[in-house]
């Protein structure tokens, strides 16, 4: 059972209340990965066996951008995230590059797995599914899902069980369906009542053209979805985009019709990820954490909200005291005891070339936070690093750890997944931490 740890509340300005805390206490960081570049993960940890742990990752096999070639990996832990060992997803026919990946148990405690796999004859991308019955032992099942993806597919469970896979696609793809007049963007949603035998797809266009960021699908106690995502415009004169939420999927609507979550002042948004409290204490409030503020200036925030994205309190920013001027690749998670856990990238003050992975965590509800926490003892440095190779774009993109980094809440407090490259070369690192 967690401990409430913190005497604060917020001054109520968005500035976070740093309160006396107890200190945390951290198991031992743990490296995942053995041989190669790896970056961009996702973890996850059983409702029904807590020394149950999966991730999934991305290795790079060749960093030069016109044989850039990369494949995804899963990783499963039975000892808390002490050990970790491989387990081999099914190849799926014909694919031959896999990549963006996401994991998540059931209530039940079912592993699912989900990815982009892309065959040399096909435009885009697809989407795989893959499930296990024995926490990663093996793999039962494999269902392509017939869409084209841009992006990574971020894969949820209810409390039910019903699968949510949310991507976004060209509104005129045909596999989606759609009247022929129809442009722009699409969200998709792939939702499967029978642990991912099949899928049916749900396609939402907007009002307008501008290119779609969209995250992790979050449920509500009653079962209601509710999907995050961010719009913003290919026009390098605009200056802002903006984060929004659905919370039904219908055919098209207007974006002033849909739930507004910030402005982000920058016209490319970062990562953005939400989750719901499933527990007793502030049930269904609903957290959404991200970046905002332009490049020499991005830092972490997190909102919340109680009539289901509808209104927002005032965004808590969270920044190490000792850190740089650049923020991102956010994570929330929510303990069932009402904890919030955030997670995120933040670069070092001493050079914002070099970064660590900070934790920081809230007992009332995300009202106040506790002091920024790094999660590994040494910074990762991307200059540093050889097998970036040469190219400048993919040396910032994976020597910042790709997109995404994971969070979980556990039994006892969170499990923290990040690429670490203070080894000098991109490896997964996993680390728990208890905050009561």
């Amino acid at each position: 059972m967690l401990l409430c740890l913190l005497s604060a509340c917020s001054p109520g300005d968005g500035t976070p209340a740093i309160a006396d805390a107890q200190p945390l206490r951290w198991g031992p960081v743990a490296t995942v990965t053995d041989e190669g570049a790896h970056a961009v993960v996702s973890t996850a940890a059983s409702p029904q066996d807590d020394g149950l742990r999966a991730l999934v990752t991305m290795r790079i096999t060749d960093f030069s951008p016109t044989q850039f070639s990369h494949h995804v990996r899963a990783f499963v832990s039975r000892d808390s995230s002490a050990s970790w060992q491989d387990s081999s997803l099914p190849a799926v026919p014909g694919a031959t590059h896999s990549a963006g990946a996401s994991v998540a148990f059931s209530p039940s405690g079912v592993l699912y797995v989900a990815h982009s796999v892309r065959s040399a004859e096909e435009r885009g991308s697809q989407v795989a599914v893959h499930r296990s019955r024995d926490g990663g032992r093996t793999w039962g099942l494999t269902t392509v899902i017939p869409v084209r993806v841009a992006d990574t597919p971020k894969i949820s469970i209810d409390q039910d069980g019903v699968v949510y896979v949310s991507i976004y696609d060209r509104a005129d793809d045909p596999l989606l369906g759609r009247p022929a007049s129809d442009r722009g963007w699409a969200i998709v949603v792939a939702t499967s009542r029978d642990e991912a035998e099949s899928f049916e797809l749900t396609s939402v266009t907007f009002d307008n053209d501008l290119t779609l960021g969209v995250y992790n699908v979050v449920t509500f106690s009653d079962g209601n979805p509710w999907l995050a995502f961010s719009q913003f415009s290919s026009d390098p004169a605009t200056r802002t985009s903006n984060l929004y939420g659905l919370g039904s999927f219908p055919l098209s609507i207007s974006v002033a019709d849909v739930d507004h979550v910030a402005e982000l002042g920058r016209r490319i948004p970062r990562m953005a990820n939400a989750a719901v409290d499933g527990g007793s204490r502030f049930v269904d409030r609903l957290y959404v954490a991200y970046s905002v503020g332009p490049s020499d200036s991005l830092v972490t925030a997190v909102v919340r909200s109680d009539d289901r994205g509808r209104s927002w309190f005032a965004p808590t920013t969270l920044s190490a005291p000792s850190g740089g001027h650049h923020s991102r690749l956010p994570r929330v998670a929510v303990h069932e005891s009402g904890v919030v856990g955030i997670a995120w990238l933040q670069t070092e003050a001493e050079s914002d070339r070099c970064w660590r992975i900070h934790f920081a965590y809230s007992v009332d509800g995300g009202a106040s936070f506790s002091e920024p926490n790094p999660v590994s003892a040494n910074p990762s440095c991307p200059d540093t690093i050889d097998e970036l190779g040469t190219n400048q774009g993919l040396r910032r993109f994976y020597g910042f750890g790709g997109d995404y980094m994971g969070l979980a809440a556990t039994e006892g407090g969170f499990q923290i997944a990040w690429t670490d490259l203070s080894a000098g070369r991109l490896e997964i690192r996993t680390r728990q931490v208890e905050t009561g």
